[in-house]
């Protein structure tokens, strides 16, 4: 799903890409599964299962443990470019928490990931 989104960057540039994701182009939603993209700073630019993110800095979001999501992606792909994280967030089809393992990749300025929900 990232290799995607990194696809979409080259070929239709930014906006284009930010649009699909969070317009939930069949391309980037399946299932379950969606893309997200964050700038740098925390700010959310795209997001594939909750669009009401775009615009917002989630810097210090945490989940229910404690885990600081995008503070600890950024760190990540600051210190090695790509890898993966574990949290726990809603599930976009069930609303009910679940565990969920995200592959986060530096991309440019921004932070790409997508991830699978464990039950």
């Amino acid at each position: 799903m990232v290799k995607r989104v990194q696809e979409k960057f080259k070929c239709d540039g930014l906006d284009a890409t930010f649009a699909a994701v969070t317009n939930n182009d069949p391309e980037f939603n399946t299932h379950n599964q969606y893309p997200f993209i964050y700038r740098l700073d925390g700010v959310n630019v795209a997001h594939g299962a909750r669009p009401a993110f775009v615009g917002k800095n989630l810097f210090n979001l945490k989940d229910p443990d404690g885990v600081r999501l995008i503070s600890r992606m950024t760190d990540i792909v600051n210190e090695h470019g790509s890898g993966w994280i574990d949290y726990k967030s809603p599930n976009p089809i069930t609303n009910v928490i679940e565990g969920k393992t995200s592959y986060v990749e530096k991309i440019g300025d921004y932070i790409v990931g997508a991830g699978v929900y464990r039950q």
